[in-house]
């Protein structure tokens, strides 16, 4: 008998079909093909057959359909066995094609590594001639989908595997129409690209190779708005140069060690410990990521025993460890978005953020990319959900993830076949260990009576146990027996009553209590902060105090464990702790907390966003708060490290009921930041709960910024329709105030868009719309930036002198107002212009103001593209040794900013 699931669902027994045709069966028998040999819990199988909605008899019914299936499969290997909590398939080896699949492709891999390559591809196309359609193609679950897009992955790794395997057999011209097909059915995949290039040049079509890679650059710009890999610029700039187009040598990754310091006096978990290292021991024979999850109640120690185990095995771990918080149970409700999370992990394994996807699909695919051939430990924490957390997932089969959450994320357990650890309450003897590791062994044993009582109260909690304990030590004087009765006495019901949430609640009240009265304030108005950390700064103002008077307060509550200072002057509070203070605070005093840190933070970000771009239309600030102490950044480059470090508070703010005027003005002068980190979603997001806000509040002029605003970031993210519609609500707001400047702004979008649309005619025309609103409200800034536009359009119609005449104008302009940045744009465009039509000289004049501009600026990617324009155009007149000069200092840019361009000229140079 054989379980066919490479394609539509069939049994086979002794070469005839078996027919299945009771569609629930079908159902039932894929979920549990699913996973073979995995347990299918019954509440998840009755959620996936009938999708959240199960009539009262599906479990009934699911039985029925079990019994059924095991009747079918009578006399055959294949067996369903029953579990207390579901169903497992046991499906012996050799009795489904996935199980042959994957014993084939795991041969062809043990070949490839002994660099038996003829065997390797024999042992792939096997594989891969397995496969009739997609997985399980006529079943329609969630579980099934989900499963099909990890094997399709998977296949299309094994296909790249093998037609990379016969190109180093020399077989360049039978594999070009595979990778041909292959490229125009995944066009987003870079590999097949750049084994497509390799394959057309060595076979002798090197035109052909050269036109594949301008293919591959349109549509990454088209529809994800990046440029290829530094892999495919160097190969083809070997092609180029008519080399032998060998793969380039691999770029020195950078290794992160992103985990958190460990936790001085660890003990117990020995249970734990021991389970993740021997779960490590199987997943070095495994040739798949691991996942391992570890569970348990708030305040268990999930996170303290994963950064533990993760520090003491990092070392197996050569190129790096990631770490991130995602926030999953923060008492706000909000948590990490994980968009963000990939673009840091991009980031820290060597991505340039300006490379890093915008998309969450792309991200989690460009992770996987990176992660395939490297060893990295992985620790997310606080993950709220399966679906939170699986974008992440895309480790190499090198590579080990560790999450932790308070949820038992069974659909890791069922899909991702995740080993789970998880924590239960400490034992007394690992209890009593903990406090007597906290408060010494002398002071434990003199008062071992009270000690066992603190142990017994805290009900083998370790948040509770390390709370009681450095409330001992910040109090030495105090007798143990005092602290043990207090807790008695206020809070012992509940310590017995098993719930943990309710078990660290009294603990912290008793912990409270024993604050000084300042103390006390400051730590439920800390609970209203809505970000992961906060500066002394932003303590002060929620507590309308100055710095030097909230300093001994915070060293209070750090003392008391019930604060951590993570960086000096920088300090987080545990989620439980949060969630307890907030309850305290009232509302009166929270909302006035509230306005005092929005005071302070969007006065100082305003300051910040007038450094980091300022020739932006300004907009108007509300009185400030007396109480509130301001220190802007100084430079540009504190700015931009100002806004990073508050990135999450700043957009946490903006989900805050009642502050609506402040809401529009964190997105305004946010937008910048993150409009130069890439970060689109965020920007989308950020400035659809601005507009929202403005609606209420009927302030149309800022809803039509808000439009606008939308619709440059849809344009970035090259959704054109949506842009253009934003545009011109932005418009029609603008229109029925009669403000001429927004609508001028407003035209000025529409031409980019229909310029990036390729209406190029109509993109003028809207420019020149711009341009006489520009000129009846006196904005000289805007009009000259309008006219460089049509200007620009004109040159890519091919009308160079029409461009000419409006870019002139539109410099003298600038030159007028002393405009440098769009002085220097604008002789970009004219030198772009003059060159075109063989007027040399002038286009030389115009970049060699450019870079006199772009070196006083500071815009180094501007001045690479300005050295490497003017030496183009000294190499057009026969001037070689000076194009060699520019080439070489545009080079040694591009490679400082880790730009794919330098091989371009690294090309040039020879």
């Amino acid at each position: 008998m054989q379980l066919r699931v490479l394609g539509a669902l069939e049994v086979w027994v002794d070469g005839e079909r078996r027919g299945l045709d009771a569609a629930r069966q079908r159902g039932v028998l894929a979920l549990l093909a699913v996973r073979p040999g995995a347990l299918a819990p019954r509440d998840w199988l009755v959620d996936q057959l009938w999708g959240g909605t199960p009539p009262p008899s599906a479990r009934t019914t699911l039985q029925s359909c079990v019994y059924r299936l095991r009747r079918r499969f009578e006399g055959s290997a294949l067996r369903i066995e029953s579990r207390p909590d579901g169903y497992v398939l046991e499906v012996p080896a050799g009795e489904s094609d996935l199980s042959e699949y994957e014993r084939l492709v795991a041969a062809g891999r043990t070949a490839l590594d002994s660099e038996r390559l003829e065997e390797a591809v024999g042992r792939f196309r096997e594989a891969l001639a397995l496969w009739s359609g997609d997985f399980l193609a006529d079943v329609d679950l969630p579980a099934v989908r989900e499963r099909a897009g990890e094997l399709e992955e998977g296949r299309l790794e094994v296909l790249e595997t093998c037609l990379q395997a016969d190109l180093e057999l020399g077989r360049h011209s039978v594999v070009v129409p595979e990778l041909q097909a292959l490229v125009a059915r995944h066009p987003l995949r870079e590999l097949p690209w750049q084994l497509l290039m390799t394959a057309l040049s060595r076979a002798g079509r090197r035109a052909e190779a050269l036109d594949t890679y301008q293919r591959l650059w349109r549509v990454l710009d088209e529809q994800l708005g990046v440029q290829p890999s530094a892999a495919a610029e160097e190969l083809q700039a070997r092609i180029l140069a008519a080399g032998e187009p060998e793969p380039a040598p691999t770029r020195q990754a950078p290794v992160p060690h992103q985990l958190p310091a460990g936790l001085p006096g660890f003990v117990g978990r020995g249970g734990a410990l021991k389970r993740l290292d021997e779960y490590l021991d199987r997943f070095r024979t495994r040739p798949a990521a691991g996942l391992c999850v570890v569970t348990g109640p708030a305040g268990i120690g999930k996170t303290t025993l994963g950064v533990h185990w993760a520090r003491q095995v990092a070392d197996q771990f050569p190129d790096g460890q990631l770490y991130a918080d995602l926030q999953g149970f923060d008492p706000s409700g909000r948590t990490a978005n994980p968009g963000t999370t990939l673009a840091r992990f991009l980031t820290a394994l060597g991505t340039p953020p300006d490379r890093v996807p915008a998309d969450l699909e792309a991200g989690t695919a460009a992770l996987r990319s990176l992660l395939e051939d490297r060893r990295v430990l992985l620790v997310l924490d606080n993950v709220r959900s399966a679906e939170h957390v699986r974008p992440l997932l895309a480790g190499g089969p090198g590579c080990l993830t560790v999450v932790t959450s308070r949820d038992r994320l069974a659909g890791l357990m069922v899909t991702e076949q995740a080993a789970a650890v998880t924590l239960e309450p400490f034992g007394a003897d690992a209890a009593r260990l903990l406090l007597e590791a906290r408060i010494g062994p002398e002071r434990f044993a003199r008062e071992r009576t009270a000690s066992d009582e603190l142990v017994a109260g805290c009900a083998g909690l370790p948040l509770a146990l390390a709370v009681v304990a450095a409330l001992a030590d910040l109090h030495p004087s105090w007798p143990l027996a005092s602290l043990a009765t207090e807790l008695r006495r206020n809070v012992l019901d509940a310590l017995s009553a098993g719930d943990p949430a309710t078990d660290a609640r009294a603990v912290f009240s008793w912990s409270y209590r024993s604050l000084s009265p300042p103390g006390v304030r400051l730590f439920r108005l800390l609970g209203v902060h809505p970000g992961p950390d906060l500066d002394v700064a932003e303590a002060a103002a929620l507590a309308g105090v100055t710095a030097a008077e909230v300093q001994p307060l915070l060293d209070e509550l750090c003392r008391s464990h019930q604060l951590t200072e993570t960086a000096p002057g920088w300090y987080a509070m545990h989620d439980l702790l949060r969630s307890y203070a907030i309850e305290l605070a009232e509302p009166g005093e929270a909302q006035a907390a509230l306005g005092r840190l929005l005071d302070l933070l969007v006065r100082t970000g305003y300051a910040a966003a007038r450094i980091v771009s300022p020739t932006r239309d300004a907009v108007s600030l509300q009185d400030p708060d007396p109480t509130v102490v301001v220190d802007p950044p100084a430079t540009r480059a504190a700015a931009m490290d100002w806004f990073a470090a508050r990135q999450r508070t700043l957009v946490g703010l903006t989900y805050l009921a009642g502050f609506d005027e402040q809401v529009w003005r964190l997105a305004w002068l946010m937008y910048d930041f993150l409009d130069y980190r890439g970060d689109w979603n965020e920007l989308i997001a950020l400035h659809e709960r601005a507009l929202a806000a403005v609606t209420r509040l009927g302030i149309v002029t800022e809803e039509a910024r808000a439009h606008r605003n939308l619709a440059r970031i849809n344009l970035k993210l090259r959704r054109l329709d949506a842009a253009l519609a934003e545009e011109q609500q932005a418009l029609d707001l603008s229109r029925s105030l009669g403000d001429l400047t927004g609508e001028a702004h407003a035209y000025i979008g529409i031409g980019r868009v229909l310029s990036a649309q390729g209406h190029k005619a109509d993109a003028v025309v809207a420019s020149r719309e711009a341009q006489g609103r520009y000129l009846q409200v006196g904005h000289r800034s805007g009009h000259a930036m309008a006219l460089n536009n049509e200007g620009w359009d004109h040159a890519a119609l091919g009308d160079y002198e029409r461009a000419i005449v409006c870019c002139e104008q539109a410099l003298a302009e600038l030159r007028e107002i002393g405009e440098l940045d769009g002085e220097s744009d604008t002789l970009d465009s004219l030198g772009f212009a003059y060159a075109r039509l063989g007027r040399h000289d002038d286009a030389l004049r115009c970049y060699r103001r450019v870079i006199e501009l772009e070196e006083l600026l500071g815009r180094r990617h501007q001045l690479a593209e300005s050295y490497a324009s003017t030496g183009d155009i000294h190499e057009t007149i026969g001037e070689h040794a000076t194009a060699r000069d520019y080439w070489i200092r545009a080079a040694g840019l591009f490679e400082e900013l880790d730009h794919p361009n330098a091989a371009v000229i690294r090309a040039k140079l020879g």
